[in-house]
């Protein structure tokens, strides 16, 4: 029997990526522990009557832990330990030189490892605060421009296409929202259907508009 807990190392799936070693799949480990206790007393009370302190002491583990781990209260929600990996594997993905046809594959990678039948149950937590809490809400936004950011460099870095940092910018903050916004359609129609198929068809819907 699989372990729910266990953490999935999506670079198993993508040749050429960095595969976890031990402190990753640690520190890892640490972000699910810690988010899991967090998202548990968010609802039991809600979001804004919750502190990190609290967190820290619920998980018995230091304040200091959990910014560590996180940073801010915010990203206890909007993050989790599956973010970094996805950007780690970014330039391998890029191989195939086109950021849809990259961020499809990394879609697939997710469903491959049957990451979303373990996290369905998370997923739709962490996707009502965000979008039921104004100050989640926007904080939200903020970590979408700052993953467009970062994507947005690996996708200039790359030699598999022609884009500056400004046109990559366009294109991947363009991808990034189309994720964004199919997260919340599947969140208004009441979690309705798989998530990984959700936004793989909401990458197709835009991606027209990006071809050459």
């Amino acid at each position: 029997m699989t372990n729910p807990d266990a953490i999935v190392d999506l670079s198993e799936a993508v040749p050429g990526a960095p595969k976890m070693g031990a402190r990753d799949r640690k520190k890892a480990a640490t972000m699910r522990r810690l988010q899991q206790v967090a998202l548990d007393l968010f609802d039991e009370r809600g979001f804004d009557n919750v502190t990190i302190e609290e967190v820290a002491e619920a998980a018995r583990v230091s304040p200091r832990t959990v910014y560590r781990y996180f940073g801010t209260k915010d990203y206890l929600v909007l993050r989790d330990e599956y973010d970094e990996q996805i950007l780690t594997l970014a330039p391998a993905l890029m191989e195939s030189g086109d950021v849809f046809t990259a961020l499809s594959r990394a879609i697939e990678v997710a469903a491959d490892s049957n990451l979303m039948s373990r996290e369905d149950q998370l997923a739709q937590r962490r996707t009502k605060l965000w979008l039921e809490t104004p100050s989640l809400k926007a904080a939200g936004y903020l970590l979408v421009d700052e993953t467009s950011h970062r994507l947005a460099e690996i996708v200039a870095a790359s030699d598999h296409n022609d884009l500056d940092f400004d046109a990559a910018y366009v294109v991947c903050s363009a991808a990034v929202m189309a994720l964004v916004a199919s997260i919340e359609n599947w969140h208004r129609n009441g979690n309705d259907g798989d998530l990984l198929a959700v936004v793989a068809d909401a990458l197709q819907l835009v991606r027209p508009a990006w071809s050459s």
